[in-house]
């Protein structure tokens, strides 16, 4: 059992979640031919609960997986919504450390002591990320590449730019679970 589970992580179709919850299958099991598409009956089974609740409360609710360093939203409630300030967007992608959406689940992540381990996510969501972090200082890419490049103590630029991110996300998660 042991080598079918590393043989299925090695290759991308399971993924390890905690010691404690074991496994889950990842996106790409549902590229393979006849295979189970458990992200339907996930959805059909949420859609009443989470009709039901924005019935009740007004609020949309969204329903995404993760895979590649992004969230793609699997079903809304957003047309039921009277709050909804967007389109449901069904089958879009939001990375998961540029999105409210993504930095949203990193909150609730961080508030239940689950660990992202996101030096597995796409080059792609660091990439944005980096650049939202430029934007939001009011400087170039290649300032805040430079300065990476000039703060780094040991090992390789890409691996301090990851590391830089990820503080900087951290530090703004930190900062504002202390003003909440």
């Amino acid at each position: 059992m042991v080598r079918l589970l590393q043989t299925l992580v090695a290759l991308g179709y399971a993924q390890r979640v905690s010691r404690q919850d074991g496994y889950r299958l990842t996106d790409r099991v549902l590229g393979l031919p006849g295979s189970i598409r458990f992200v339907d009956h996930l959805v059909d089974a949420a859609i009443p609960h989470m009709s039901g609740f924005t019935a009740q409360h007004g609020w949309p609710l969204y329903l995404a997986t993760l895979s590649d360093g992004a969230l793609t939203i699997r079903h809304s409630t957003a047309p039921e919504s009277p709050m909804a300030f967007e389109a449901a967007a069904l089958n879009t992608r939001r990375s998961i450390l540029t999105s409210a959406l993504g930095r949203e689940l990193l909150v609730e992540m961080d508030r239940l002591g689950m660990i992202l381990d996101a030096t597995h996510l796409c080059d792609d969501a660091f990439w944005d990320a980096l650049k939202h972090i430029a934007a939001e200082r009011k400087v170039t890419l290649s300032d805040v590449v430079q300065e990476v490049d000039q703060k780094r103590k040991q090992g390789n630029l890409s691996s301090a730019i990851r590391l830089f991110v990820l503080d900087h996300y951290r530090s703004h998660y930190s900062a504002g679970k202390a003003r909440a």
